[in-house]
């Protein structure tokens, strides 16, 4: 991660008020973020990971249905996709599957409110890395995504 560092200018007392004023202040940000894709027709659920991911440094893009993302084009510059198992129109298994077909290879973690372990495994066979219940505990969630992103390897 790199160092940015931002400048504010602020009065620092009353006396200062003819001066400059300025705070610095320290961001960090990913030198070279790569696009995490998140895919849930849940407006809250997308909501609260874009914004945890992007508190981690991740560059985020959210969509509300499996075919916004596909006509959105997003699968080429994707790196990790998080999608949601149950959504209408079309199901994040038949997404994989449609990427898989196209040629398209995303890392991918399924998320889903239900267990159903035939459902797991077909997801597993489609492509996708895990399959995780909702809620995920934070840990488990970026212990994933550092796997899709090839940061971590075991």
């Amino acid at each position: 991660m790199a160092v940015s560092r931002v400048t504010t200018y602020f009065p620092v007392s009353r006396r200062d008020f003819n001066l400059p004023f300025r705070r610095v202040h320290f961001v960090m940000t990913n030198s070279s973020p790569r696009l995490i894709c998140v895919v849930d027709d849940d407006e809250a659920v997308r909501d609260s990971l874009g914004v945890l991911l992007m508190a981690r440094g991740h560059s985020v893009r959210t969509f509300e249905s499996a075919r916004a993302f596909l006509d959105d084009g997003a699968a080429n510059a994707c790196a990790c996709l998080l999608l949601d198992m149950h959504m209408p129109e079309m199901t994040g298994l038949a997404l994989l599957l449609e990427l898989r077909q196209s040629g398209k290879a995303v890392s991918s973690i399924m998320i889903t409110g239900g267990p159903d372990a035939s459902l797991g495994e077909k997801a597993e066979e489609a492509g996708a890395l895990a399959v995780l219940r909702k809620p995920v505990p934070e840990d488990e969630l970026f212990g994933w995504i550092e796997r899709a992103l090839g940061n971590k390897m075991d």
